[in-house]
């Protein structure tokens, strides 16, 4: 009981670090949000996305509703576009929300979860399996993740052989 208060704590002082502002096309769920401390989202190799501001959007693929793309501010750099999977919520937000694993001291803040205004249906982010087991070992929190993780810049080509 005392560590699921500690945890649920520390995840309402983690959202309260972060500041969001406004939104945009209901279409693709466009958020834009500012950061005040690093943030890593779920991509092979990792990406930290220093303090600043950012543009996060569903990606409408063959009507998946769970691909997600991350910007810079003006949307002129890619940083990812990742796989996540349907999040649900009995309460439906009035805001755009974005939740966060807890971190250790000096480390970025893995992103777990979004939610668009209006919607009680979300998005969890999964995170490769070597990183999902390197935060349990250090924070004792379980991450969603999978064996073959988004891979940062799915523009290029693999050269993986099968």
């Amino acid at each position: 009981m005392r560590k699921t208060f500690v945890i649920a704590l520390g995840l309402a002082v983690v959202y309260l670090m972060f500041s969001f502002t406004a939104m945009a096309s209901l279409e693709d769920k466009k958020t834009i949000f500012s950061i005040n401390q690093p943030m890593e989202i779920p991509a092979q190799p990792a990406i930290v996305l220093p303090p600043g501001t950012y543009v996060i959007k569903e990606l409408d693929l063959a009507g998946s509703r769970n691909v997600v793309q991350f910007f810079n501010a003006d949307e002129t750099k890619l940083y990812a576009t990742v796989i996540g999977i349907p999040d649900y919520r009995i309460e439906t937000p009035t805001k755009p929300e974005i939740c966060f694993y807890e971190a250790g001291p000096g480390r970025a803040h893995l992103i777990r979860s979004w939610f668009y205004p209006e919607s009680n249906y979300g998005v969890e982010f999964v995170y490769p399996k070597a990183r999902s087991v390197e935060v349990a070992k250090a924070t004792g929190q379980r991450l969603m993740s999978a064996a073959n993780p988004t891979k940062a810049n799915p523009s290029k080509p693999s050269t993986e052989v099968r």
